[in-house]
């Protein structure tokens, strides 16, 4: 399963909802595959997370990050899957 789509330019909650939280559920609700890869870039290198403010959203960098760390969060669970960024 590949997780590639997602929002850039729209207002910080609809970038946390789609590109943060709709990957997280859908793995949730899904059968496991064998893989699981979540498109990332290096952006997440600049990312400053706000976990108390979260509920306003994110930038475009800490969705980056997020995704990385459900990541790895994910790869750690699930030690039988190959899990990527």
């Amino acid at each position: 399963m590949i997780h590639n789509a997602g929002v850039y330019n729209k207002d910080p909650q609809r970038i946390l909802q789609v590109n943060v939280l709709a990957p997280y559920v859908l793995t949730a609700l899904m059968d496991k595959p064998k893989r699981l890869v979540y498109v990332s870039s290096s952006m997440h290198q600049n990312a400053r997370l706000a976990l108390a403010q979260l509920d306003q959203g994110c930038s475009d960098a800490a969705f980056k990050k997020y995704l990385l760390l459900l990541t790895k969060a994910l790869a750690r669970k699930f030690s039988t899957l190959a899990v990527n960024a």
